[in-house]
C-alpha cells in the first residue's frame, strides 16, 4: 500500500509543478484549470517557444498523472522516470531565450 500512496504522492507533486511552471511562464491559471481546459485553451499561442510537440508534451504527463491522481492507475518506477523526462523536455522547449548581453 506504501508504493501506491508514493506513487499517487509523486503524481500530485510532478502535476503540481507542470501546472506552477505554466501558469507562471504562459500567465494562464493552470492550477484552476481541469487538464482538458487548459488543453483546449489557446495559451501557446502567446509563445513562439510552445510548439504542438510541447503541447503534447504537457498534455501527456497531466493525462499520466490525471490517471493516477483521480483514475488510481498504476505507475511504476519506468513510468515516473518517462513522466520526468517528458516534464523536462517540456520546460527545456518552452524556456525563453536567454537575454543576450549588449556589447558596450
Amino acid at each position: 500500500m506504501r508504493d501506491a500512496d508514493a506513487s499517487q504522492q509523486f503524481h500530485v507533486e510532478a502535476s503540481n509543478v507542470v501546472r506552477e511552471y505554466v501558469r507562471d511562464r504562459f500567465g494562464v491559471p493552470a492550477l484552476e484549470w481541469t487538464t482538458e481546459e487548459l488543453m483546449a485553451d489557446p495559451w501557446t499561442a502567446a509563445s513562439p517557444t510552445a510548439t504542438a510537440a510541447s503541447r503534447e508534451l504537457v498534455a501527456g504527463v497531466l493525462t499520466s498523472c490525471d490517471l493516477v491522481k483521480f483514475a488510481l492507475a498504476a505507475s511504476s518506477p519506468a513510468d515516473r522516470d518517462r513522466l520526468l523526462d517528458a516534464a523536462e523536455a517540456f520546460v527545456t522547449h518552452t524556456q525563453p531565450a536567454p537575454a543576450t548581453a549588449d556589447a558596450a
